[in-house]
């Protein structure tokens, strides 16, 4: 009898023994997974605001560029249908440029965000002196200084970028 409930017991220890290590595998096994699922969310989300910011900054710089265009125009007395067109270029790009704004802001983080804001604003203001230039035919005052105005801001919504992505 002493030999069958030894037998008994150590294969009840067996059993224990056996099921607590294919707990512990699975959680380990759980335990990993769910940490690469939480770091590939991550990388989602590291590259949807890249992609936001990516293509935020295009779009702005594409505008500027279309601006630029058009200031050379219109400064060189060009005429007609050649600062028209330059104009709806240049219209048409700021509207694509404003488009973008909303996926900066709602990517985050909160500080690039918040530069993204002012990088629009800043961009708005040198509009409106391009769009001055465009309906009265002479430059307003405030031209260098909403000029200056977009490449800061340009400049800190870069450098919140990097800090929040690196390098």
């Amino acid at each position: 009898m002493p030999s069958d409930i030894t037998s008994g017991v150590l294969t009840l220890a067996g059993t224990i023994v056996g099921g607590l290590i294919t707990v512990a595998g699975t959680y380990g096994t759980v335990s990993a997974q769910r940490r690469q699922v939480q770091q590939a969310r991550r990388d989602q989300v590291t590259d949807a605001r890249r992609q936001a910011w990516v293509t935020y900054l295009t779009r702005l710089d594409t505008f500027l560029d279309h601006a630029r265009e058009l200031v050379v125009a219109m400064d060189g007395d060009d005429q007609g249908n050649a600062i028209k067109d330059l104009h709806e270029r240049y219209a048409d790009e700021w509207l694509a440029f404003i488009a973008t704004n909303a996926a900066v802001q709602i990517a985050g983080p909160k500080v690039v965000a918040e530069r993204a804001d002012a990088l629009k604003i800043a961009a708005g203001n040198w509009s409106d002196a391009v769009d001055a230039r465009y309906q009265r035919g002479k430059w307003g005052r405030g031209r260098e200084d909403a000029w200056e105005a977009v490449t800061r801001a340009r400049s800190a919504f870069v450098e919140a970028i990097q800090s929040d992505y690196g390098p």
